[in-house]
């Protein structure tokens, strides 16, 4: 949508975004590459691919016409204290980003390198954002 984009994570019942939220936050108000876009997507998509529980819905029908149905979802956490999460594997999470960045002329072997290191146009080693021009080319680094 032009310069608006959008990551939607169904049936998560909004645990990334709960979870994750001071992460997404560094991103809200800065303009990103596609290319970097396409990271922050394809690092929700492994996420979700880790969910290790279904999330849970109870709908509550209304007495009339008129009234609202009222959907609502217990804790994803559940009564567990195990990890709602399986292992994040940089391999597998490797893939996922190479599926989207191979329409940039990246080959797998760009993306990762023995031993469990993924490129990333988002994150210097230090953690600082990226800062993009049109062209790919690192502007600076905060």
């Amino acid at each position: 949508m032009q310069d608006i984009g959008i990551i939607a994570c169904y049936e998560d019942n909004r645990v990334q975004e709960d979870m994750f939220k001071d992460y997404f936050s560094k991103f809200y108000n800065i303009q990103l590459h596609p290319i970097q876009f396409d990271e922050l997507c394809a690092k929700v998509t492994y996420k979700n691919l880790l969910l290790n529980r279904i999330p849970k819905y109870i709908t509550i029908l209304p007495e009339t016409k008129n009234d609202v149905v009222n959907v609502l979802s217990p804790s994803v956490q559940g009564y567990s204290k195990s990890p709602i999460y399986d292992k994040w594997d940089q391999y597998t999470y490797a893939k996922i980003l190479f599926s989207y960045w191979d329409k940039y002329g990246l080959t797998f072997e760009d993306v990762y390198k023995e031993p469990e290191m993924v490129l990333s146009f988002i994150s210097n080693e230090n953690n600082s954002l990226k800062k993009l021009d049109a062209e790919m080319n690192l502007i600076n680094s905060d």
